[in-house]
């Protein structure tokens, strides 16, 4: 039986968060495979932002990613991991999108709805054939759908863009053309856990062997289009986040960096102290990584984006 699928929205009584006089007439739909910074649950304390819940699973044990789960939750979902729990993710299903989308389209507004990477989920797509198969039902309204071409704190900084765009009243229109224009921010992530890697393909088991047997770290890198791609591969993780370190100033960029774990804050804080000391950053946000992403990268995974 598939498990029930939830859209959620956060309290605006749960923190502080910019009033607005007059919303725009669209609501906006993010998917639950980014990380849920404090800054952006803050920012996303509107009744027409809604977070849609994912799904995962650890051996028999069924587990809904939504916008409600905790810090603590997610590092006890890593540290069954590494004591052996194979994990497993699914794809939100086009009828959960088309339940979503029609709530919304009742009520006489449009939606905006900001995807997972396309290349990394079939939940794009099931989205956007959510929104054809409503289209007829709900001539007047719009169902427009972006591939964020990202994941986890990546995919956080172009949803924060997205609502800010919203709060400032751009329209729907508007909206999809600038966040679609930002997808490409530079994102990186550095495995301490190579089994994650051979898992996926990326990483062959010969070739994990020897590098487990050299302390070999891989850097993945998140490409423009969404995919991810194995950039460099360094001695240890000391030497992986110098590597970050220099990426940060090479591609330095407007945002504060933001600096994700998989259950490994130790070497958050070592990136980070690094990015603030040896580079103009004067500020670098933390987060945990989402398990629904966190899944592929494995336990101990640092990641950075700019």
């Amino acid at each position: 039986m598939e498990p029930e699928h939830r859209t959620h929205t956060v309290d605006p009584q749960d923190g502080n968060h910019n009033s607005i006089p007059k919303p725009p007439n669209y609501d906006i739909v993010i998917d639950c495979a980014l990380d849920f910074t404090p800054g952006l649950l803050a920012l996303a304390s509107a009744e027409q932002i809604h977070f849609s819940s994912m799904m995962m699973s650890l051996g028999d044990e069924e587990v809904e990613i939504s916008v409600h789960s905790t810090e603590e939750q997610f590092c006890k979902l890593y540290e069954r991991m590494s004591e052996g729990f194979v994990p497993a993710t699914s794809a939100t299903t086009i009828f959960a999108y088309e339940k979503t989308f029609e709530e919304i389209a009742k009520q006489g507004r449009d939606v905006l709805c900001l995807c997972l990477s396309g290349q990394l989920s079939s939940t794009f797509g099931n989205a956007v054939m959510a929104g054809r198969n409503l289209q007829e039902k709900y001539p007047q309204r719009k169902f427009a759908v972006v591939d964020s071409k990202s994941a986890t704190a990546k995919m956080t900084r172009v949803v924060e863009a997205a609502i800010d765009h919203w709060k400032e009243g751009l329209s729907l229109e508007e909206n999809e053309k600038r966040t679609s224009a930002i997808t490409s921010l530079p994102g990186f992530a550095v495995i301490q856990d190579l089994d994650y890697l051979k898992r996926s393909g990326r990483l062959t088991a010969t070739g994990a062997f020897f590098a487990k047997a050299l302390q070999v770290r891989p850097m993945i890198e998140i490409l423009s289009n969404g995919s991810l791609t194995v950039l460099v591969k360094t001695r240890g993780m000391k030497q992986a986040y110098q590597v970050l370190v220099d990426k940060a100033l090479e591609l330095r960029g407007h945002r504060k960096p933001l600096v994700g774990h998989c259950n490994n804050l130790e070497g958050a804080l070592e990136l980070k102290e690094r990015i603030l000391t040896q580079t103009p950053y004067t500020e670098v946000e933390i987060s945990t990584v989402n398990p629904i992403i966190g899944t592929h990268l494995g336990p101990g995974a640092v990641i950075m984006v700019l």
